[in-house]
Protein backbone atom coordinates (compact mmCIF):
# COMPACT_ATOMS: atom_id res chain seq x y z
CA UNK A 1 0.00 0.00 0.00
CA UNK A 2 1.06 3.90 -0.57
CA UNK A 3 1.77 6.01 1.69
CA UNK A 4 -0.43 8.98 2.64
CA UNK A 5 2.19 11.55 1.28
CA UNK A 6 3.04 9.77 -2.42
CA UNK A 7 -1.17 9.61 -2.99
CA UNK A 8 -1.64 13.18 -2.09
CA UNK A 9 -1.99 15.09 -4.99
CA UNK A 10 -2.97 18.59 -4.12
CA UNK A 11 -1.13 20.84 -1.77
CA UNK A 12 -1.53 20.74 1.72
CA UNK A 13 -2.03 24.76 3.69
CA UNK A 14 -2.14 25.53 7.24
CA UNK A 15 -4.37 27.59 8.41
CA UNK A 16 -3.41 28.74 12.09
CA UNK A 17 -4.46 31.86 12.21
CA UNK A 18 -8.23 34.54 12.56
CA UNK A 19 -6.58 36.35 10.09
CA UNK A 20 -5.94 33.22 7.68
CA UNK A 21 -9.00 31.60 7.99
CA UNK A 22 -11.00 34.56 7.21
CA UNK A 23 -9.11 35.03 3.98
CA UNK A 24 -9.82 31.55 2.57
CA UNK A 25 -13.44 31.89 3.79
CA UNK A 26 -14.04 34.04 1.60
CA UNK A 27 -12.74 32.42 -1.11
CA UNK A 28 -14.82 28.92 -0.31
CA UNK A 29 -18.06 31.65 0.28
CA UNK A 30 -17.68 31.39 -3.91
CA UNK A 31 -16.86 27.72 -4.10
CA UNK A 32 -19.92 25.29 -5.62
CA UNK A 33 -18.96 22.40 -3.55
CA UNK A 34 -16.12 22.11 -0.64
CA UNK A 35 -15.13 18.94 0.83
CA UNK A 36 -14.55 18.83 4.71
CA UNK A 37 -13.62 16.00 7.29
CA UNK A 38 -12.49 17.12 10.99
CA UNK A 39 -10.15 14.85 13.44
CA UNK A 40 -11.46 15.16 17.27
CA UNK A 41 -10.16 13.46 20.78
CA UNK A 42 -13.31 12.64 22.84
CA UNK A 43 -12.15 9.99 25.45
CA UNK A 44 -12.90 11.72 28.71
CA UNK A 45 -15.47 14.20 27.72
CA UNK A 46 -19.32 14.61 26.74
CA UNK A 47 -18.58 16.86 23.78
CA UNK A 48 -15.49 16.25 21.34
CA UNK A 49 -12.58 18.55 21.24
CA UNK A 50 -12.09 19.83 17.86
CA UNK A 51 -8.32 18.83 16.90
CA UNK A 52 -8.45 19.14 13.29
CA UNK A 53 -10.84 20.76 10.47
CA UNK A 54 -10.01 19.67 6.88
CA UNK A 55 -11.30 21.66 3.86
CA UNK A 56 -10.65 20.97 -0.20
CA UNK A 57 -12.17 23.48 -2.84
CA UNK A 58 -10.68 21.00 -5.82
CA UNK A 59 -7.46 23.17 -5.20
CA UNK A 60 -5.96 22.29 -2.23
CA UNK A 61 -6.26 20.22 1.11
CA UNK A 62 -6.27 23.17 3.95
CA UNK A 63 -6.09 21.74 7.82
CA UNK A 64 -7.34 24.38 10.19
CA UNK A 65 -5.95 24.15 13.83
CA UNK A 66 -8.53 24.78 16.37
CA UNK A 67 -6.36 24.88 18.79
CA UNK A 68 -5.14 28.68 17.33
CA UNK A 69 -8.58 30.44 16.43
CA UNK A 70 -10.55 32.34 18.25
CA UNK A 71 -12.98 33.99 15.81
CA UNK A 72 -14.83 31.34 13.83
CA UNK A 73 -17.32 33.39 12.27
CA UNK A 74 -16.19 33.53 8.90
CA UNK A 75 -16.13 29.15 8.75
CA UNK A 76 -19.91 29.64 10.77
CA UNK A 77 -20.70 31.76 7.60
CA UNK A 78 -19.39 28.84 4.97
CA UNK A 79 -20.66 26.30 6.93
CA UNK A 80 -24.56 27.52 6.64
CA UNK A 81 -24.42 29.68 3.05
CA UNK A 82 -27.13 27.82 0.89
CA UNK A 83 -24.84 28.41 -2.41
CA UNK A 84 -22.11 26.04 -1.18
CA UNK A 85 -22.45 22.01 -1.01
CA UNK A 86 -20.49 20.64 2.03
CA UNK A 87 -19.84 17.15 1.42
CA UNK A 88 -18.70 15.11 4.25
CA UNK A 89 -18.20 11.14 4.29
CA UNK A 90 -20.38 9.75 7.55
CA UNK A 91 -21.42 12.97 8.68
CA UNK A 92 -22.80 12.47 12.43
CA UNK A 93 -19.64 12.97 14.24
CA UNK A 94 -19.00 15.97 12.37
CA UNK A 95 -22.22 17.52 12.62
CA UNK A 96 -21.37 16.75 16.56
CA UNK A 97 -18.02 18.74 15.94
CA UNK A 98 -19.48 21.84 14.64
CA UNK A 99 -22.37 22.04 16.81
CA UNK A 100 -19.93 22.44 19.64
CA UNK A 101 -17.20 24.51 18.18
CA UNK A 102 -19.74 26.71 16.03
CA UNK A 103 -22.95 26.49 17.40
CA UNK A 104 -24.09 25.79 13.98
CA UNK A 105 -24.76 22.94 11.75
CA UNK A 106 -23.90 22.75 8.10
CA UNK A 107 -26.30 23.47 5.23
CA UNK A 108 -26.73 22.02 1.89
CA UNK A 109 -25.11 18.98 3.20
CA UNK A 110 -23.92 16.35 0.52
CA UNK A 111 -23.34 12.98 2.60
CA UNK A 112 -21.07 10.43 0.44
CA UNK A 113 -21.82 7.63 2.17
CA UNK A 114 -25.39 8.18 1.96
CA UNK A 115 -25.20 8.89 -1.81
CA UNK A 116 -23.25 5.36 -1.75
CA UNK A 117 -26.61 3.97 -0.23
CA UNK A 118 -28.75 5.27 -2.75
CA UNK A 119 -26.36 3.88 -5.56
CA UNK A 120 -26.77 0.29 -4.42
CA UNK A 121 -23.17 0.15 -3.32
CA UNK A 122 -24.16 -0.50 0.25
CA UNK A 123 -25.15 1.25 3.51
CA UNK A 124 -22.44 2.04 5.38
CA UNK A 125 -19.56 1.68 2.75
CA UNK A 126 -16.19 3.54 4.65
CA UNK A 127 -14.45 6.51 2.70
CA UNK A 128 -11.54 4.50 2.25
CA UNK A 129 -13.69 1.25 0.13
CA UNK A 130 -16.02 4.04 -1.67
CA UNK A 131 -12.38 6.04 -2.60
CA UNK A 132 -11.19 2.16 -3.95
CA UNK A 133 -14.71 1.55 -5.68
CA UNK A 134 -14.87 4.59 -7.79
CA UNK A 135 -11.74 6.17 -7.97
CA UNK A 136 -9.25 3.25 -7.62
CA UNK A 137 -6.85 3.87 -5.28
CA UNK A 138 -6.49 2.25 -1.81
CA UNK A 139 -5.78 4.59 0.87
CA UNK A 140 -4.50 4.05 4.31
CA UNK A 141 -5.47 3.60 7.64
CA UNK A 142 -2.46 4.74 9.90
CA UNK A 143 -3.15 7.52 11.79
CA UNK A 144 -6.79 7.00 13.24
CA UNK A 145 -6.13 6.56 16.72
CA UNK A 146 -3.38 9.31 17.20
CA UNK A 147 -3.39 11.85 19.73
CA UNK A 148 -4.91 14.80 17.58
CA UNK A 149 -4.50 17.11 20.17
CA UNK A 150 -0.81 16.88 20.36
CA UNK A 151 1.51 19.56 18.57
CA UNK A 152 3.02 19.93 16.70
CA UNK A 153 1.21 17.61 14.49
CA UNK A 154 3.64 14.33 13.07
CA UNK A 155 3.98 14.42 9.19
CA UNK A 156 2.18 11.11 9.26
CA UNK A 157 -0.72 13.06 10.94
CA UNK A 158 -0.33 16.17 8.53
CA UNK A 159 -0.29 14.06 5.67
CA UNK A 160 -3.43 11.42 6.56
CA UNK A 161 -5.29 14.41 7.72
CA UNK A 162 -5.17 16.43 3.99
CA UNK A 163 -5.51 12.73 2.33
CA UNK A 164 -9.43 12.80 4.09
CA UNK A 165 -10.54 15.18 1.63
CA UNK A 166 -8.17 14.95 -0.89
CA UNK A 167 -10.21 12.46 -2.65
CA UNK A 168 -13.28 13.23 -1.20
CA UNK A 169 -14.14 16.50 -3.36
CA UNK A 170 -13.72 14.11 -6.42
CA UNK A 171 -15.74 11.55 -5.12
CA UNK A 172 -18.75 13.86 -3.59
CA UNK A 173 -18.54 15.24 -7.66
CA UNK A 174 -18.75 11.45 -9.12
CA UNK A 175 -21.70 10.53 -7.15
CA UNK A 176 -23.43 13.51 -7.67
CA UNK A 177 -23.20 12.92 -11.11
CA UNK A 178 -24.40 9.49 -10.87
CA UNK A 179 -27.48 10.19 -8.34
CA UNK A 180 -28.47 12.93 -11.07
CA UNK A 181 -28.50 10.36 -13.87
CA UNK A 182 -30.90 8.38 -12.02
CA UNK A 183 -32.66 11.31 -10.83
CA UNK A 184 -31.97 10.49 -7.48
CA UNK A 185 -30.30 13.74 -6.35
CA UNK A 186 -33.17 15.18 -4.53
CA UNK A 187 -33.01 11.97 -2.23
CA UNK A 188 -29.86 12.58 -1.29
CA UNK A 189 -30.00 15.82 -0.20
CA UNK A 190 -33.99 14.69 1.56
CA UNK A 191 -31.85 11.97 3.61
CA UNK A 192 -29.23 14.63 4.54
CA UNK A 193 -31.90 16.98 5.89
CA UNK A 194 -33.21 14.12 7.63
CA UNK A 195 -29.86 13.22 9.38
CA UNK A 196 -29.70 16.66 10.43
CA UNK A 197 -33.57 16.48 11.92
CA UNK A 198 -32.09 13.32 13.61
CA UNK A 199 -29.48 15.49 14.83
CA UNK A 200 -31.26 17.92 16.33
CA UNK A 201 -33.95 15.33 17.95
CA UNK A 202 -30.83 13.30 19.73
CA UNK A 203 -30.43 16.78 21.25
CA UNK A 204 -33.28 16.07 23.77
CA UNK A 205 -32.17 15.46 26.81
CA UNK A 206 -34.45 12.46 26.63
CA UNK A 207 -33.72 11.30 23.22
CA UNK A 208 -31.86 8.24 25.03
CA UNK A 209 -34.85 7.31 26.89
CA UNK A 210 -37.06 7.55 24.11
CA UNK A 211 -34.71 5.52 21.94
CA UNK A 212 -34.38 2.66 24.33
CA UNK A 213 -36.03 -0.66 23.24
CA UNK A 214 -36.31 -1.88 27.17
CA UNK A 215 -39.08 0.66 28.32
CA UNK A 216 -42.06 -1.49 27.35
CA UNK A 217 -40.49 -3.57 30.58
CA UNK A 218 -41.88 -0.57 32.96
CA UNK A 219 -44.80 0.07 34.87
CA UNK A 220 -46.45 3.39 34.92
CA UNK A 221 -44.64 4.94 37.62
CA UNK A 222 -41.31 3.19 36.26
CA UNK A 223 -41.61 5.08 32.60
CA UNK A 224 -42.05 8.38 34.80
CA UNK A 225 -38.76 7.60 36.56
CA UNK A 226 -37.20 6.27 33.35
CA UNK A 227 -37.53 9.22 31.83
CA UNK A 228 -36.37 11.56 34.53
CA UNK A 229 -33.25 9.72 35.43
CA UNK A 230 -31.84 9.73 31.06
CA UNK A 231 -32.66 13.42 31.48
CA UNK A 232 -30.82 13.99 34.34
CA UNK A 233 -28.30 11.95 33.55
CA UNK A 234 -27.61 13.65 29.88
CA UNK A 235 -27.93 17.43 31.14
CA UNK A 236 -25.21 16.79 34.05
CA UNK A 237 -22.84 14.89 31.79
CA UNK A 238 -22.90 17.93 29.53
CA UNK A 239 -22.85 20.04 32.76
CA UNK A 240 -19.84 18.46 33.67
CA UNK A 241 -18.45 17.84 30.21
CA UNK A 242 -18.11 13.98 31.01
CA UNK A 243 -19.24 10.69 29.23
CA UNK A 244 -22.97 9.92 30.34
CA UNK A 245 -21.64 6.34 30.98
CA UNK A 246 -19.44 7.32 34.01
CA UNK A 247 -22.50 8.76 35.99
CA UNK A 248 -24.77 4.92 35.08
CA UNK A 249 -25.33 2.86 32.03
CA UNK A 250 -28.20 2.31 30.53
CA UNK A 251 -28.88 -1.18 31.97
CA UNK A 252 -27.92 0.01 35.77
CA UNK A 253 -30.88 2.54 35.12
CA UNK A 254 -33.39 -0.03 33.82
CA UNK A 255 -31.86 -2.28 36.98
CA UNK A 256 -31.86 0.36 39.39
CA UNK A 257 -35.65 0.44 38.40
CA UNK A 258 -35.98 -2.85 39.14
CA UNK A 259 -34.67 -2.79 42.52
CA UNK A 260 -35.34 0.66 43.27
CA UNK A 261 -32.70 1.27 46.43
CA UNK A 262 -33.06 3.23 49.08
CA UNK A 263 -29.64 3.19 50.50
CA UNK A 264 -26.29 4.18 48.07
CA UNK A 265 -24.65 0.80 49.16
CA UNK A 266 -27.17 -0.83 47.36
CA UNK A 267 -25.90 0.25 43.98
CA UNK A 268 -22.82 -1.68 44.17
CA UNK A 269 -25.10 -4.50 43.33
CA UNK A 270 -25.97 -2.61 40.22
CA UNK A 271 -22.64 -2.21 38.98
CA UNK A 272 -22.15 1.19 40.02
CA UNK A 273 -18.46 2.15 40.25
CA UNK A 274 -17.07 3.74 43.35
CA UNK A 275 -16.84 7.29 42.70
CA UNK A 276 -19.91 7.28 40.83
CA UNK A 277 -21.93 6.37 44.00
CA UNK A 278 -19.93 8.87 45.62
CA UNK A 279 -20.57 12.05 43.38
CA UNK A 280 -23.68 10.73 41.76
CA UNK A 281 -25.63 8.30 44.02
CA UNK A 282 -28.00 10.69 46.05
CA UNK A 283 -29.06 12.29 43.17
CA UNK A 284 -30.26 8.97 41.60
CA UNK A 285 -31.65 7.89 44.94
CA UNK A 286 -33.74 10.84 45.06
CA UNK A 287 -35.20 10.47 41.47
CA UNK A 288 -35.69 6.74 41.89
CA UNK A 289 -37.50 7.42 44.97
CA UNK A 290 -39.36 10.87 43.93
CA UNK A 291 -43.59 10.82 43.88
CA UNK A 292 -45.18 9.81 40.92
CA UNK A 293 -48.50 11.55 39.85
CA UNK A 294 -51.22 10.06 37.32
CA UNK A 295 -50.36 13.29 35.10
CA UNK A 296 -47.18 12.60 34.96
CA UNK A 297 -47.75 8.69 33.99
CA UNK A 298 -50.11 9.42 31.33
CA UNK A 299 -47.60 12.01 29.46
CA UNK A 300 -45.38 9.15 29.31
CA UNK A 301 -45.18 6.06 26.62
CA UNK A 302 -43.38 3.01 26.69
CA UNK A 303 -41.72 1.64 23.37
CA UNK A 304 -43.17 -1.43 21.91
CA UNK A 305 -42.92 -4.78 22.97
CA UNK A 306 -40.23 -7.15 21.06
CA UNK A 307 -41.64 -8.40 17.81
CA UNK A 308 -44.08 -11.99 18.21
CA UNK A 309 -42.46 -14.75 16.27
CA UNK A 310 -45.32 -14.70 13.51
CA UNK A 311 -44.85 -10.74 13.10
CA UNK A 312 -40.80 -11.85 12.99
CA UNK A 313 -41.68 -14.71 10.31
CA UNK A 314 -43.60 -11.88 8.27
CA UNK A 315 -40.66 -8.68 8.59
CA UNK A 316 -38.37 -11.75 7.12
CA UNK A 317 -40.19 -11.91 4.14
CA UNK A 318 -40.98 -8.44 3.74
CA UNK A 319 -37.10 -7.60 4.14
CA UNK A 320 -36.42 -10.82 1.39
CA UNK A 321 -38.41 -9.11 -1.02
CA UNK A 322 -36.84 -5.63 -0.56
CA UNK A 323 -33.79 -6.84 -1.09
CA UNK A 324 -34.97 -8.38 -4.40
CA UNK A 325 -36.11 -5.03 -5.55
CA UNK A 326 -33.60 -2.75 -4.40
CA UNK A 327 -31.40 -4.93 -5.96
CA UNK A 328 -33.18 -4.41 -9.69
CA UNK A 329 -32.91 -1.19 -8.57
CA UNK A 330 -29.54 -0.69 -7.70
CA UNK A 331 -30.34 0.70 -4.31
CA UNK A 332 -29.22 -0.21 -0.82
CA UNK A 333 -32.03 -2.51 0.80
CA UNK A 334 -31.11 -1.12 4.66
CA UNK A 335 -31.58 2.77 3.20
CA UNK A 336 -34.39 1.72 1.04
CA UNK A 337 -36.57 0.38 4.61
CA UNK A 338 -36.03 1.11 7.51
CA UNK A 339 -36.33 -0.68 10.55
CA UNK A 340 -39.13 1.05 12.31
CA UNK A 341 -41.13 0.61 9.03
CA UNK A 342 -41.01 -3.23 9.17
CA UNK A 343 -42.10 -3.22 12.51
CA UNK A 344 -45.02 -0.58 11.86
CA UNK A 345 -46.15 -3.07 8.85
CA UNK A 346 -46.41 -6.01 11.39
CA UNK A 347 -48.18 -4.35 14.16
CA UNK A 348 -50.43 -2.07 12.17
CA UNK A 349 -51.55 -3.73 9.14
CA UNK A 350 -53.98 -6.56 8.38
CA UNK A 351 -52.15 -9.66 6.69
CA UNK A 352 -53.52 -9.54 3.40
CA UNK A 353 -52.31 -6.42 2.38
CA UNK A 354 -49.96 -6.94 -0.19
CA UNK A 355 -46.16 -6.26 0.38
CA UNK A 356 -46.03 -2.77 -1.85
CA UNK A 357 -49.44 -1.80 -0.73
CA UNK A 358 -47.75 -1.92 2.76
CA UNK A 359 -44.78 -0.22 1.52
CA UNK A 360 -46.63 2.65 -0.07
CA UNK A 361 -49.17 3.42 3.15
CA UNK A 362 -45.86 3.42 6.26
CA UNK A 363 -43.49 5.37 3.68
CA UNK A 364 -43.04 8.89 2.64
CA UNK A 365 -40.94 11.48 0.89
CA UNK A 366 -39.16 9.89 -2.15
CA UNK A 367 -39.34 6.35 -0.64
CA UNK A 368 -43.01 6.66 -1.00
CA UNK A 369 -43.09 8.13 -4.62
CA UNK A 370 -40.42 5.40 -5.05
CA UNK A 371 -43.01 2.74 -4.32
CA UNK A 372 -45.97 4.36 -6.03
CA UNK A 373 -43.80 3.93 -9.17
CA UNK A 374 -43.54 0.03 -8.71
CA UNK A 375 -45.48 -1.64 -10.80
CA UNK A 376 -44.54 -5.58 -10.22
CA UNK A 377 -45.99 -7.85 -9.48
CA UNK A 378 -46.00 -8.83 -5.62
Amino acid sequence: MSSAESLLRQPIIHISDNGALSHYCEQWLECRLLAIDTEFMRVDTYYPIAAVIQVNDGQANYLIDPLCITDWSPLTRVMTCLDVIKAFHACSEDLDVFNNLLGALPVKLFDTQIAAALLGVGASVGYGNLVNEYLGTLLPKGETRSNWLARPLSDGQVHYAALDVDYLFELAILLEQKLQDLGRESWLYEECDAAISNYQANLDPASSFYKSSNTWRLDAKGLVLAKQLFEWRENTAREKNIPKTRIIKDAQVFEALSRMPTTLSEFKVIGLHDSAIRKFGKSILDIVNSEVTEDMQLAVTASNSPLTKPERERVKKIREWVAELALQHAIAPEVLVKKMVYQDIVRNLSADVTYLEALQQCTKGWRQVFFKSIHLPV
